[in-house]
This record gives structure tokens, sequence and C-alpha cells, in this order.
């Protein structure tokens, strides 16, 4: 079960939570969102009750920040006299009845600033989708926590309270078990070799021992590689400039964008691991850099870039970890966007995600984050904003509950995520798996330069991931084949 995990009453603001106060722009909120959507109309009692219910978890939600926009110190939390629920809350009725019609309303939302005398945070009760459904359109300043803290909020006020619990206890399960499981010799990479009738009589400390010192040389270079990617990292925060495409001339535009993908299968993703190795995030990792690619290179200005580089946020909580309160960091991250096979992308993807698994960067950017970050000045607004424009966008993956969980008494249908923006034509993706299904959804600039770019990619999600299982499919029949032949 869920206790409450509050702040003392009055508390400043930890270097990393005010870094998203401090760096905020009007027309680049440090906004994060989440949609669910309900086959039938939402109990408004109901959803007043589950959110008190979440207020009293997570008093935060309860304060304003106040002393803001100081050089000299962090803003501080404090109880807001005449909080009110139902002051949070909007009930609206969509025009018509249609995807798009609810994608443009939650755009124009995303775009609308909070107010600071209030707490920062707003649900939006959606009515009037097709067939007697509804939604729910929630956002909140990224200040008061990470993704994952949000993602414990809001599952305390729906039925999948408990089974984030259970998630936690089973994966500490693994990972304690994976530590006193004595490794096969078909797992070490020297005694692998061996036939297998010496094999069967290699003893557990030698195995233990080989698979040590195979880990230690493993953990070398993959550190050495880390240190030679990081260069490269270095190169781009160093370069006048580094990213050509979603660039456009003029101001930052203030009208935004939000699209969301069809569902993938997760049996269907399990195929295409099957016949490309690699993990979830590499295979969506390959589709997104491919669906991007593909509006890139039809779109009027035509593609200039060769990788597509995205800031990866990077959890440092342990499994947990409650703390409603931002314990994350993050890394760049690149992936090719030139014409490859599907086993190269894919490949070259996994490698660049175990190199960023690896790296002690992020550790390092939060440890110093929250020290000097705690004087604001020291990080000025504008080098922030310059140093993320040299980036297409962010990317952070959402592992959801794994069955439908119900909100006020209606099943969620589904369920989608949007990280803030990074800069001037930058793109948040949010990545989220929900039940047996996994969906891309996308927050970006409305751009002349780049028209319909938001939709087009998220457009392009599923068409991409089918070909891909298509192609699967194929080298899977094919082995089958071959192997009944011999």
């Amino acid at each position: 079960m869920v206790t409450a995990i509050s702040p003392s009453p009055e508390v400043r603001l930890r270097g990393i939570d005010n870094l998203w106060l401090h760096g905020e722009l009007p027309a680049r909120l440090m906004t994060v969102s989440t949609l669910w959507t309900f086959g039938g109309p939402l109990n408004i009692v109901l959803v007043l009750q589950q959110l008190e219910k979440m207020t009293e978890l997570f008093p935060k939600f309860r304060q304003i920040a106040v002393e803001r926009g100081s050089l000299l110190h962090t803003s501080r939390w404090k109880d807001c006299k005449d909080f009110s629920v139902s002051n949070h809350v909007e009930v609206v009725t969509l025009d018509e009845p249609t995807r798009e019609c609810l994608q443009d309303f939650v755009s124009r939302k995303i775009a609308l600033p909070f107010d600071y005398d209030r707490p920062l945070w707003t649900l939006y009760i959606i009515n009037g989708l097709a067939n007697g459904g509804s939604a729910c359109f929630w956002k909140a300043h990224h200040a008061m926590s990470d993704g994952q803290g949000y993602v414990r909020a809001l599952l305390a006020c729906t039925s999948g309270e408990d089974e984030l619990d259970q998630m936690v206890e089973e994966y500490k399960k693994k990972y304690y078990d994976n530590l006193r499981r004595v490794p096969s010799c078909s797992e070490v990479p020297i005694l692998r070799r061996l036939p297998y009738r010496y094999q069967k009589h290699v003893q557990p400390w030698t195995i233990q021992l080989f698979a040590t010192i195979a880990t230690i040389l493993t953990l070398l270079l993959g550190w050495i590689l880390v240190l030679l990617r990081n260069l490269k990292l270095a190169s781009c925060m160093l370069a006048p400039w580094w990213r050509r495409d979603f660039l456009y001339p003029g101001p930052h535009v203030f009208t935004k964008s939000i699209a969301w993908s069809d569902d993938v299968s997760m049996d269907d993703i399990a195929i295409v691991r099957k016949a490309f190795p690699g993990t979830l995030n590499d295979v969506m990792c390959a589709v997104i850099t491919r669906s991007v690619k593909s509006y890139l290179d039809e779109c009027p200005n035509k593609r200039q870039d060769k990788e597509l580089w995205l800031l990866i946020p990077k959890s440092l909580r342990a499994p947990d970890d409650r703390r409603f309160q931002n314990v994350v960091s993050g890394s760049y991250a690149y992936f090719p966007m030139e014409d490859m096979s599907t086993r190269s992308l894919i490949k070259s993807i996994h490698q660049q995600m175990n190199l960023f698994k690896l790296d002690f960067i992020p550790y390092l950017l939060y440890f110093l984050a929250n020290i000097f970050l705690l004087i604001p000045g020291i990080l000025p607004s504008w080098l922030l904003a310059y140093q993320v424009q040299k980036i297409h966008g962010v990317f952070t993956n959402v592992p959801g509950p794994r069955k439908p969980i119900h909100f006020a008494g209606q099943e969620i249908k589904d369920y989608r995520v949007m990280p803030p923006q990074n800069s001037k034509g930058g793109i948040g993706m949010g990545l989220v798996s929900y039940g047996d299904k996994v969906a891309l959804a996308i927050l970006g600039d409305e751009a002349d330069a780049y028209p319909g770019a938001i939709n087009a990619i998220c457009q392009n999600f599923k068409p991409t991931f089918d070909k891909m299982l298509l192609e699967a499919h194929q080298i899977i029949d094919a082995k089958a084949k071959k192997l009944h032949e011999n």
C-alpha cells in the first residue's frame, strides 16, 4: 500500500527540482502530462474522491512554489491556504467525437502556463468521445516530481495502486535471485567453448570465477567505450551548433501539437526481438528513429542530419523509492538515421543503450545539480536553453500497469504520457506500456517549416513497426524451414 510521503510544510526545493522552474520559458513549459481514455462517462463525485486521496498521500499537490526567480536561493514549497481539489478540475465536452478534436483540445491546454498562486497541476475531464466515451487529461509541473513519482501518485487513485508495489517486489526478488544464482558453463564466454562432456564436470566455484573475470573485463571494456562516447557528447556540448532538423526561422512558437500512435502488441514485439536480438526499448527506439527519418525524408526541407539525438532521462531511484520528487538525471543518445538493415539498426541502438546504462555522467550531474544549483544563478537559463537546443528531442519510456486498471469506476482503455519539450523545434516523446500493448505519444511545436510533423511521426509508428514485424516473421520462418530441411 502507498503511504503518505510528504516534505515538511515549508521546505526549499532541491537543486534538481528547482532546475525545472529556473529553466522554464514561456514557449517551452516544463509540464508533464498524461491522457487516459474510457469507454463511458466518469462520475465527477468519484473523481473528486480519488483526487482527495491522492493529495492526502502526496501533499505537494496541495502546495505552491513561492520565492521564485531568485538567483541566490531556490524556491520554497508552501501549503496553499484555500486549496480545494475542485479548483483543479475542469469538465469539458468536445465539439466532435473524433481523435483529431481530442488531440486539438489537449494541444491547446498543454500550451497554457500554470498559475503559480495555485498548486501546479490541473485535471481535465473530457466528455463527448465516440460511443459515449470520455477521457482525463492531466498535467503537472516537472518541479514537483519526475515521471516515476507521478506514475505512483496517479496510480494511487486507481485500482492499480497495489500492482505497482507488487511489480517492485517482483523486481527486487528477481534482482537478488540473479545475484545468488550460479551461471551455467554456456553463459560464460570462455567455458561455453568446452565440449558438453567436459562442461558437466566443471565445478561451480570454477564457473563463478570465470564468470567474475568475464564480468570485470566486460565492464572495463564498457567503461572505455563510455569514455569514447562521452568525448562525442562533449563535442556536441562545445560545438556552437549541432542539429539542423526541426529547427525553423523566427521565434519559438507558442502553438503546440500533441498526437499519439496506434497500439503495438507486446506479443508482436517479442517476435521482432526473437528475430533481431535486443530489448523492447531497443526495438521501439529503432521504430521511432525510422518514423522520424521517414517524415524528414518526405518533408519540404528534407533530412539534413545523419543521427537522431535524444535526451534520455535516467531514473536513479531504488526499486522501492517512493519519494515524490525528482530522482532523475539523463544523458544524450544518438541513433543512425541513414539507410541500414533492421538488424544493424537495432544492434547499433542496443550498443548505445548499453553504454548509456554504464555511463557515470548522469549520477555525477545529479549529485552536482543538488549541490551547486541551490544557487540557481550558477547555471544561467540561457546557457541551459542553448545546450538542449542542440538535440532533436526527449525520449522517455514509462512502464505502466500490466493489466487494465480502473479510475473512478471506469476501466482505463488507453494510456498516454508526454514529457516536456527540450527546446525550440524539439519533440518530447513518451513511450508507455499498458497491459499487453505499447504506444507512443509526442509533444512538439506546430511550425510552418515542418507542417504536421508530430501527427505524421505518430502515424508512421505503427506501419513502420508492422514492416519490421513482417521482416521478423520472414526471418523466423526461413530459419524454421532450414532447420526442418536439415
